[in-house]
């Protein structure tokens, strides 16, 4: 239904989707049908191509990409999220949104789909898939250990720490299954691309030079120039309160001729 919502905000038709996003329209029928429980890599890798993305969690599912019919509602606000971004990428000048040439890694077009990566430069990882990534967060939110967490889907503890490494990629109904055992479930929302990485990612690989990490310098020993001209003065020291830590600043001067207008201190007066 994922697929199908995003159709239908986007207008375009099976065939349309699938050579945009380099996979054959036979794979995207078979989705939408059910005939195949994709991982949910390959449900992104296949958005990406439309300018899309989702993002995904361990929450109560969405209600919007439920059940035989697609969701109005959803679709109308996700053609007007997209409307909204390409009027913007339009005024600025900058590209429809989507994966920019080589940011995303080579795919065959079957399931399951690499998963994509995010960051830049050295940074740069996939975080195991999106299954993986879901995993990690639901086990950090329950505030139990994988051990726990394992015995309430019914696994194995070696079998969710494949999965959490990305070594073991379920499908989408797989990991919804089991997070609806854990007493969670999985929720997904359709976004517009976010490039942000991406164009990071091949900056650096452009010039790796001016994206190199930057190591804070160490610090200067005691008593030398560029210590004392770090250092606080004294009178900015004493504007501190040792407890509260709030600052204990007076009252600004004002110079004569702009002086603000003040209230009489005397006592108050009944006002006739």
């Amino acid at each position: 239904m994922v697929l199908r919502t995003a159709r239908e905000a986007l207008e375009v038709d099976q065939r349309e989707m699938a050579v945009a996003a380099g996979c054959g329209e036979d794979l995207v029928c078979r989705i939408e049908c059910g005939d195949l429980d994709p991982a949910l890599d390959t449900v992104e890798r296949i958005l990406n191509g439309s300018g899309l993305e989702f993002r995904a969690g361990p929450a109560a599912p969405n209600r919007s990409y439920r059940g035989p019919l697609v969701d109005r509602d959803e679709t109308a606000r996700l053609r007007a999220v997209v409307a909204d971004a390409q009027a913007l990428r339009q005024r600025v000048g900058a590209p429809p949104p989507g994966p920019p040439v080589g940011a995303l890694p080579d795919w065959d077009g079957e399931d399951p789909a690499p998963p994509r990566p995010f960051g830049a430069a050295e940074g740069r990882r996939d975080g195991g898939g999106w299954a993986a990534l879901v995993v990690r967060s639901a086990v950090a939110e329950g505030r139990s250990d994988r051990r726990v967490f394992a015995r309430a889907c019914g696994l194995d503890e070696d079998d969710l720490a494949a999965i959490a490494a990305g070594e073991t990629r379920p499908s989408t109904g797989e990991l919804a299954a089991l997070l609806a055992r854990a007493g969670s479930g999985l929720r997904v929302r359709i976004e517009v691309y976010d490039d942000h990485d991406d164009g990071l990612h091949l900056s650096s690989r452009t010039d790796p030079v001016l994206h190199r990490p930057r190591r804070r310098a160490a610090p200067s020993p005691p008593g030398s120039t560029a210590a004392t001209r770090n250092w606080p003065s004294a009178r900015t020291r004493s504007c501190w309160s040792s407890t509260a830590r709030r600052p204990r600043c007076a009252a600004p001067t004002w110079p004569t001729s702009c002086a603000p207008s003040r209230q009489p201190t005397g006592p108050k007066t009944a006002m006739s």
